[in-house]
């Protein structure tokens, strides 16, 4: 990669031009590097990669833009709504021969990367159940919601991609199966469907029950760094709060890692997603293999 060794800020496009130059300022660039989102003069700039954090029905457009200038590309999930434009945006970047990545920076939370280290060596002993469920209100965006309220399925793909990113990731397995029912409860702010329940299956036939909503009405809050349990033939593996609980014959649980009163921010989980496409270990975040989780979700829904 030709930025692997630095990277600097050449341009920025925005809708929001306030966002613009403070961010301008952030990075020390002038007027003439800032443009709007329908300016798309920053393509004079050629830059080396482009990172696009639009609502997902705009990244095949910009993808087209950023493969025509030559320009490797970061694209904030999911990929896109329908499987048909992920796969055309996968397929463009194979033709021009152009790296793309998918930024699934739940993955580098502390705890699923400990989870992920210790199914691999075995300490729980093979994986026989996975239970997963979230319970957040999905207002808590700063900026977007506006979009995202509007979307049929708002639950799946904001939250729901990341989640069989991360049964794909901390299991090293593949999905299988997924049934989903999505629904929308009187009380939710959304438009779409902002809670789903249901079974996935992993090619190594572990079953993994899912519950998660934008819309808890009540219910005691689940973080998105929580609520997973992982039960093996020897043990059983908790994730509560960003901490790390194991339990081993029943034994009293031991701490792996302490939870934490606020999750890790967004912006160290984004800063470790360039830092792994920067240094070459991103491979697993590539549009290719980003499509084995948001195919099968996008066909997951049974009812809704």
């Amino acid at each position: 990669m030709r930025f692997a060794n630095e990277l600097k800020v050449v341009g920025l496009v925005d809708i929001d031009l306030e966002a613009l130059r403070r961010a301008a300022d952030v990075y020390g660039l002038s007027p003439e590097v800032m443009f709007e989102a329908d300016d798309d003069r920053w393509r004079e700039l050629r830059p080396d990669l482009v990172i696009d954090s639009s609502p997902p029905w705009l990244h095949l457009e910009h993808a087209i833009q950023a493969f025509e200038i030559g320009a490797d590309l970061i694209v904030s999930k999911p990929l896109a709504l329908d499987a048909d434009q992920a796969a055309e945006i996968v397929s463009r970047a194979d033709a021009g021969c152009r790296s793309l990545w998918v930024a699934q920076q739940m993955r580098y939370f502390p705890c699923f990367l400990e989870v992920r280290r210790m199914l691999a060596v075995g300490e729980i002993g093979a994986i026989e159940h996975v239970a997963i469920e979230m319970t957040l209100d999905g207002r808590g965006w700063p900026a977007g919601h506006a979009w995202r309220a509007d979307l049929p399925e708002p639950l799946l793909t904001e939250a729901g991609i990341h989640h069989v990113d991360l049964i794909r990731w901390v299991l090293d397995d593949e999905l299988a199966d997924m049934r989903l029912w999505t629904w929308n409860p009187s009380s939710s702010p959304f438009r779409g469907n902002s809670s789903a329940a249901g079974l996935i299956t992993t090619r190594r036939d572990v079953p993994v029950t899912y519950f998660a909503s934008f819309a808890p009405n009540g219910r005691e809050s689940v973080r998105f760094d929580s609520g997973w349990t992982v039960t093996g033939s020897t043990g059983t593996i908790v994730v509560a709060d960003g901490g790390v609980l194991v339990c081993r014959d029943g034994s009293p649980p031991q701490e792996v890692l302490p939870p934490s009163e606020v999750p890790v921010g967004l912006d160290v989980l984004n800063e470790r997603v360039l830092h792994a496409v920067v240094t070459g270990n991103a491979q697993s975040l590539s549009g290719t293999e980003n499509l084995r989780g948001l195919i099968p979700l996008l066909a997951s829904t049974v009812r809704s």
